[in-house]
């Protein structure tokens, strides 16, 4: 399914890197679809 809408936000909390990704298609408006959370070792 095609996505009309996408919104990426990469950050660090608390020394980890958290990412995010929202997208929107056609029949669904804008809302949360994949995160992470990446810790260093």
């Amino acid at each position: 399914m095609k996505y009309s809408a996408g919104r990426r936000l990469y950050g660090t909390v608390e020394g980890k890197l958290m990412y995010s990704f929202d997208r929107a298609t056609e029949d669904v408006p804008l809302r949360p679809y994949l995160w992470a959370t990446l810790e260093r070792r």
